[in-house]
């Protein structure tokens, strides 16, 4: 213990009740460059009992209490880790926990089977980590504050092989009048479209040919298909209402005809169906019909789309676009041809792809978050009160630190190096996965500073995500160059991540923030290391209080 200060530690078994453990050493600490971002090593006496229920395969939780008596006051912290080691010395019966804060469990959870559920909340990256974390961890969610967020909104390049999407041509059926009609669906997205128009029917089996029958349109045997349309019904049908009504149907050939059939629509109201269809062995010709199906009434249909279905998670194979389209930020359109009668193409401007937030079997809940938080430049963070966060490059601590020599130091090391990897003023991440069809992909995201003359490459195994990281990397890389360490008393209001100043001898005064905070009980000291600047006597960042507390001007400071 210390002249001035008192610190008592406590551990406790977290169960019902507590069981409290024989502490008698150890030692605990906080990282902004690592996950976990907490860890400790404690020592403690375990009498068979108290040893079984600390097997880490059982998932057990250590509590450490701290309490403090400082001349700045009373200062008590708590601690909530789980165990994920746990070695016993049989001369001694001492046993030593390897404890860390929850991003471990993260690493530990792997599902067994893909999972697309991220997809559904692409455009919040906080939805897809509470998802994750929620599946981990059970009721567990982030903080409201930091309130940092993202789109992760993927794109995807896709072929509408229907060639006259906006129904402009002329088509035929049987059973009842098939005809074009201009009032619905009208304008969309700023240009004219048409309906298939089914009116005065004379038969229940009444109907509109999308393809006709005769080739295979392109079609391949083995290929899944989807033909989607939006319709209506514009007057209630009545009469004799067949089997096929308000349908899509496909007709497949194959020495004899095999029928597939939509959902119908609904008796009012607008909707859009689909329906997908895979071409069979001996198939020699396709042909797609939307039906009427009773003898009175009015169907239209309209914005038809046939595309191969593909083999993407979640991508929306029904969603209706065409080659005349204006462009957007984030899809460009084009027709392969010539417009309206050539197949209607749409590429993703955004390089970011669903595969990106399908959760794959057998990858780890932290390495599939890790690149979808990195691309903002933010961090997920567990502290010692199991509170997660998402942090940024300008995250700070509460409250701040300041080291001084001959005041409150013991020992202090100041190190400058331009080989340690953690400094560099140029990044290139380079991203490698296969995709859904198997294929190798390879992407780069590349920054640096002006006149950069250090370079460092990271590989990530991990669907592209988009650029960012690289210019994130390179900027905390910054603060890096310069480390400073020190050893005073144990402060228990010191984090990671916490406003500092530090004056060694022979050195400038360094003042930035704290990269790790290491307490050790045995001794009662802390070390703390920094990314620091150099601070010349007389700065403003040295002055006590704010800027508008001062008296005058700052020319006059």
């Amino acid at each position: 213990m210390t002249a001035i200060s008192t610190h008592v530690y406590s551990a406790f078994l977290i169960g019902t009740p507590d069981v409290e453990l024989s502490l008698i050493g150890g030692d605990v600490s906080l990282d902004a460059g690592r996950w976990p971002h907490v860890q400790a090593s404690v020592r403690v006496v375990a009498d068979p009992a108290t040893l079984d229920a600390l097997d880490p395969r059982s998932d057990p939780r250590v509590r450490l209490v701290v309490h403090a008596v400082t001349p700045s006051g009373v200062q008590d912290r708590t601690f909530n880790l789980g165990i994920r080691d746990r070695a016993v010395s049989q001369s001694g019966a001492v046993v030593t926990l390897e404890l860390a804060s929850d991003e471990k469990l993260l690493a530990d959870f792997r599902p067994l089977v893909d999972d697309v559920t991220p997809i559904s909340y692409q455009s919040s990256l906080r939805a897809i980590v509470n998802y994750v974390l929620g599946k981990v961890i059970p009721g567990t969610a982030l903080q409201a504050s930091p309130a940092h967020d993202g789109d992760m909104t993927t794109y995807t390049d896709a072929e509408n092989n229907f060639r006259d999407p906006r129904l402009v041509g002329s088509y035929i059926g049987a059973g009842c009048t098939v005809a074009r009609d201009a009032v619905w669906p009208g304008i969309v997205d700023g240009v004219q479209h048409y309906a298939m128009w089914l009116h005065t029917p004379s038969s229940s089996d009444s109907y509109g040919y999308l393809l006709g029958p005769g080739s295979m349109n392109g079609m391949q045997v083995g290929e899944t298909w989807i033909i989607s349309a939006t319709g209506r019904v514009n007057i209630a049908q009545g009469g004799t209402i067949g089997p096929r009504a308000r349908k899509l149907v496909v007709f497949m050939d194959v020495g004899g005809y095999i029928e597939m059939q939509s959902l119908a629509l609904p008796t009012s109201g607008v909707a859009r169906r689909s329906l997908e269809f895979t071409i069979p062995q001996g198939c020699r010709e396709v042909f797609i019909r939307a039906y009427h199906g009773a003898t009175s009434g009015e169907v239209q249909w309209s914005r038809v789309r046939l595309t191969r279905k593909t083999t993407q998670p979640g991508v929306d194979d029904t969603e209706y676009f065409w080659g005349g389209k204006a462009d957007t930020a984030t899809y460009d359109y084009s027709w392969s041809g010539d417009p309206d009668v050539s197949v209607s193409k749409r590429r993703a401007v955004i390089d970011r792809r669903p595969e990106l937030l399908a959760w794959r079997a057998g990858r780890s809940a932290i390495d599939f978050l890790h690149p979808l938080v990195q691309v903002h430049g933010l961090r997920l963070v567990c502290d010692e009160q199991r509170r997660w966060t998402l942090r940024d490059e300008n995250y700070t601590a509460p409250d701040s630190l300041a080291i001084r020599y001959a005041v409150n130091l013991i020992d202090g090391n100041d190190k400058i190096s331009r080989d340690d990897d953690t400094w560099c003023d140029a990044a290139i991440i380079r991203y490698r996965w296969r995709d859904y069809q198997g294929v190798q992909q390879e992407r780069l995201d590349t920054f640096a500073e002006p006149g950069a003359t250090r370079a460092v490459e990271i590989v990530k195994d991990t669907p592209w995500p988009g650029a960012g990281f690289a210019e994130y990397w390179v900027r905390r890389a910054q603060q890096r160059g310069r480390e400073v360490s020190a050893t005073v008393v144990s402060d228990w209001r010191a984090h990671a991540e916490q406003p500092i100043s530090v004056v060694l001898t022979g050195a400038p005064t360094q003042v930035g923030t704290t990269q790790s905070v290491a307490f050790n009980f045995d001794d009662d000291r802390m070390t703390v290391t920094t990314r620091t600047t150099d601070t010349p006597f007389g700065a403003i960042d040295l002055l006590t209080g704010t800027i508008d507390g001062l008296t005058g001007t700052i020319d006059a400071l």
